[in-house]
């Protein structure tokens, strides 16, 4: 059940409830000249410059947590990235496609498909995510594909600075990324870069699977810790000899 539930609470391809707010673009709002936002967190010192008040409704189709994922320390300095499409790629079902899949890698975010498809690729973004709040770290952590989300927050272009020791060759010194500021542009430099303000869930999705895959996890867990406790507790009994 572990191992089922773990694939069925990603079956983005089985939500047919779509959220209207998923159905419209992102809206990008132009910001007066204000002060940087500055913080610290991975090591870095963070130096975020605001260009836009943003906020987009869409599905996640894909996620990838470059803090566990890479070896490299450097994707620890913009360690999450999710995939999403909203819009026609919704309202038409493009996304339930047998051949249609999505993959990430490299700071990419990759649709494929092999059969004639009307898919949308301006209506799909990678985003990356910048949070100074464990709370949203959390809500991210939480996410399954299929979930309809709204992040709200501004498009940064971002400086940081490694704390202490200079940077070695997997760990610069110094990293500066730009937001992409348009839905329609493609490759890289196409991402956005966000400073998350607020992050929630539209829709859930595959709740069922969701819930048996949590409980399943808990109850290997439970078998687990029971399973060491019983091999301590015979380990731990002396010998019995008989003369």
């Amino acid at each position: 059940m572990l191992v089922v539930s773990f694939f069925g609470r990603n079956n983005y391809k089985g939500v047919v409830d779509i959220a209207a707010e998923a159905l419209q673009d992102p809206i990008q709002t132009p910001l007066p000249a204000s002060s940087p936002i500055t913080f610290r967190a991975n090591g870095y010192a963070y130096e975020l410059e605001p260009l836009y008040h943003y906020e987009i409704n869409a599905m996640l189709v894909h996620k990838l947590n470059y803090r566990t994922f890479s070896i490299y320390n450097f994707d620890k300095v913009f360690p999450f990235d999710l995939c999403l499409i909203w819009g026609d790629n919704l309202s038409k079902k493009s996304y339930r496609a047998n051949t249609l899949s999505f993959s990430q890698d490299c700071r990419f975010c990759w649709a494929q498909w092999r059969e004639s498809l009307s898919f949308n690729l301006s209506q799909l973004s990678n985003n990356h995510l910048l949070m100074n709040n464990r709370k949203f770290e959390r809500i991210i952590g939480f996410l399954v594909y299929g979930d309809q989300i709204k992040i709200t927050g501004k498009l940064v272009n971002v400086k940081a600075r490694k704390l202490g020791a200079g940077g070695d060759w997997d760990s610069p010194a110094e990293v500066s990324w730009h937001t992409s500021t348009s839905r329609t542009d493609s490759g890289a430099g196409a991402c956005e870069v966000i400073f998350v303000e607020d992050i929630r869930i539209l829709r859930a999705a595959n709740v069922f699977w969701r819930s048996i895959f949590l409980v399943s996890l808990a109850g290997v867990l439970g078998l687990i810790v029971l399973n060491l406790v019983r091999f301590f507790s015979r380990a731990g009994r002396a010998p019995k000899f008989e003369e």
